[in-house]
């Protein structure tokens, strides 16, 4: 199966402050209301955490593509925005409202993609932006149609997404990014469970929470990738036992099994007497 990278194409805002006892503007101060941030902790997306020069900022409203804000620790009148294309139209309105609260800050030199801009063309910038982005999104949708890839990885906020024919065909259908909004959001939930990685490169063990819908790669995935996976219970605490990925998706209830995207299904929540069940049938008992 052949896959691209969809994230070749982006766009951002730079600011430089000209006051040299700048401090770095915290993100708070540019948030749109219903944001949160978050940045990839242990190998899954983590709200709260934040990266040493970085975090990714999302709207709750509409999960998409995430918008990254960085600094530079040793140089505070740094700051840039970053959003990756193609992204839904609610996403590209919050990247553009954020841009005009990050240069209300101080007095600054604003660059969009590193040209010069002036603030006052933010709308003339949103409408071509957005125009940019349909025609970006048609493109990658006619490769996929065309098996030029098969399936298509777009990094969401929570997790990679995967577009394959399914959703090629509805998303290449639509005259706006409205059902490029819509998947992109409605496959990404903060209450899921993606699995957290214990760090190491090599035969990685993923532990997953029982009382949460479960996000795993599908068969097909899984003949890319190969790793442990061990449940925590509601309190977080360590059930004996592990099974290999590729043994987990077989011996599940298949009416617990869902799909998902081109790439990844998700399993509804399993009590602790399914997962010993499981565990016994295709998995190792340990501590």
């Amino acid at each position: 199966m052949k896959y691209m990278d969809a994230d070749k194409k982006s766009v951002t805002v730079s600011v430089y402050r000209r006051s040299f006892f700048a401090r770095i503007i915290p993100p708070e101060k540019i948030l749109l209301d219903g944001m949160k941030t978050g940045w990839i902790k242990d190998g899954c997306f983590q709200i709260g955490e934040s990266g040493e020069e970085a975090v990714t900022a999302f709207h709750t409203d509409h999960i998409g593509r995430g918008i990254r804000i960085s600094w530079k620790n040793d140089d505070a009148r740094f700051t840039e925005l970053k959003l990756e294309l193609p992204a839904s139209e609610e996403e590209i309105d919050d990247f553009f409202l954020m841009s005009a609260r990050l240069a209300k800050q101080d007095i600054c030199e604003v660059y969009y993609n590193e040209q010069p801009f002036v603030p006052k063309s933010y709308y003339d910038k949103r409408a071509s932006l957005k125009t940019e982005n349909l025609r970006y999104l048609h493109q990658l949708m006619n490769g996929v149609l065309n098996d030029e890839p098969e399936v298509l990885p777009v990094s969401g906020v929570f997790r990679w997404l995967y577009a394959g024919m399914d959703e090629a065909e509805t998303m290449w259908a639509g005259t706006d990014a409205k059902n490029l909004r819509i998947w992109l959001h409605n496959t990404q939930d903060p209450a899921w469970s993606y699995g957290i990685s214990d760090g190491a490169a090599e035969n990685s063990t993923r532990f997953f929470e029982t009382a949460k819908t479960l996000v795993l790669p599908n068969e097909e995935s899984l003949k890319k990738t190969q790793f442990q996976i061990r449940f925590l219970d509601p309190s977080a605490k360590k059930i004996p036992g592990s099974i290999s990925s590729s043994a987990l998706i077989p011996a599940l209830p298949s009416e617990k099994i869902h799909y998902l995207d081109a790439g990844c299904i998700t399993v509804d929540p399993l009590s602790e007497a399914e997962i010993l069940r499981i565990l016994e049938a295709g998995g190792s008992h340990g501590s």
